[in-house]
């Protein structure tokens, strides 16, 4: 007997329904028979499309997927229609075509707009990443006005998202306990990581999968780590030989400091090293840290003046991670900072916590940034910033905020803080050369 839609045992139109990726798809090929119908009606079925959208939104738990899917769905496309609707107000008001710096402060003053990231309903649509069906709009318009707002407004929620994650882990560093500020630095290494993509790539890329990409790495380097070690031994009881092994795995898989690019800015991020393998003193200390961490082994970052190391403060021995690992005495250290013309105290050998660590991470990037713009400096009223520079000074501030005012946390409810930061700051280089340091 032939086979047809209509006698498929159910099993297998199961497993073709789990191939559809869209809702739309979804229903029209229930429509097909009744064992189909009965196949895509299943909860499990919708509950992986809307899972694959909407992975990071908290979904209403009185709706089933599929009206939780059809919700969000329609949501999502009234908000896209909403900023073609204030797309084509701007196109009538300025039909020539303007900078994205004059048209963010045409938004600023448009009610409408003020309206869309300040309703909590809509801001869930634009979560990063896809967020929304702009997600799919985009690509197919030609209307150079929506995608400028589009971006704009993603980039606003980007930033959101951003902030709100880096505020809770400073929260968490805050414990004194190593396990927390290592982890709390693992979190932040990854946000200043995250905060380096292009709006192109935040928007296709899922935070929490890079995330979790990440530490599969980590974990992927402290399991050689380990076999290194031996299964038998325990890392912690030899934090010296743990170390000095991990240096070895490093060096064997080409790890070390990123010597013909110093002043590159990826090398400030964790996801670049781990990709490519070279980076400067800070990064390299943090892998270190990290993957140490994972085999039990607790180590100190300290902050010397111009160069970082780590610290074993039971053995009183420091690591320079850049030079593969070397083993450096305290006269050691006191010749670095010398080459600095720098006097020495020994204050330079206490352990600096997870937001020193991730502050000065943010004065290299800015520095980096510095170093790129500054052919620029004669044009401070009238270069335009990217949105990575805006990204990064607002972390900064955050920083900054929190190491002074303790555990107060930046709001970031208070739209129109993120909107005065953001927008006023974000395309003026003279605003990032006055804040830096």
């Amino acid at each position: 007997m032939k086979s047809s839609p209509t006698n498929l045992p159910f099993e297998v139109a199961q497993i073709i329904a789990s191939f559809v990726a869209e809702g739309s798809t979804l229903i029209r090929l229930g429509a097909v028979s009744r064992v189909f119908a009965e196949a895509c009606g299943e909860e499990a079925t919708w509950e992986r499309l809307y899972r694959n959208v909407w992975w990071n939104i908290p979904r209403q738990h009185t709706l089933s997927y599929r009206s939780d899917y059809a919700r969000r769905f329609v949501l999502d496309r009234s908000v896209f229609q909403q900023l073609q609707r204030i797309a084509a107000c701007l196109r009538r008001t300025c039909p020539n075509q303007i900078r994205d710096v004059d048209l963010i402060r045409l938004l600023q003053r448009d009610k409408s707009w003020l309206h869309l990231i300040n309703n909590d309903e809509y801001a869930e649509c634009m979560t990063v990443p896809r967020g929304m069906a702009l997600h799919q709009y985009t690509g197919d318009l030609c209307d150079q006005y929506t995608t400028c707002v589009a971006s704009i407004t993603l980039e606003y929620f980007t930033l959101a998202y951003i902030s709100r994650e880096w505020n809770y882990w400073l929260q968490q560093s805050n414990r004194n306990s190593p396990t927390h500020d290592s982890i709390c630095l693992e979190e932040g290494a990854f946000l200043l990581a995250f905060s380096l993509f292009d709006w192109e790539k935040s928007l296709n890329t899922r935070p929490d999968l890079a995330r979790l990409d990440m530490f599969r790495r980590l974990d992927e380097l402290a399991l050689q780590l380990q076999s290194r070690i031996g299964l038998e031994t325990t890392a912690s009881e030899d934090p010296v030989g743990a170390t000095t092994k991990l240096s070895e795995l490093l060096r064997d898989l080409g790890y070390g400091g990123n010597v013909e690019n110093y002043y590159d800015l990826n090398n400030s991020s964790l996801l670049f090293i781990l990709e490519n393998r070279k980076g400067i003193p800070i990064t390299l200390a943090v892998l270190y840290k990290c993957v140490l961490r994972r085999v039990g082994v607790f180590v100190d970052i300290i902050g010397l003046p111009g160069h970082v190391v780590l610290g074993i403060s039971t053995n009183e021995i420091f690591v320079d991670v850049f030079c593969g690992g070397q083993v450096l005495s305290v006269q050691n250290c006191r010749e670095i900072v010398d080459q600095y013309h720098v006097e020495w105290t020994d204050q330079f050998l206490a352990p600096v916590t997870a937001s020193v660590v991730l502050l000065r991470m943010t004065n290299n990037m800015l520095h980096c940034m510095h170093r790129r713009l500054a052919g620029h400096l004669g044009e401070l009223q009238s270069f335009e910033i990217s949105e990575v520079q805006s990204r990064i000074q607002f972390l900064r501030k955050c920083l900054l905020r929190f190491q002074g005012d303790g555990i107060e946390e930046y709001d970031d409810t208070d739209e129109l803080g993120v909107r005065k930061f953001q927008f006023e700051n974000r395309y003026t280089l003279h605003s990032f050369a006055s804040q830096f340091d």
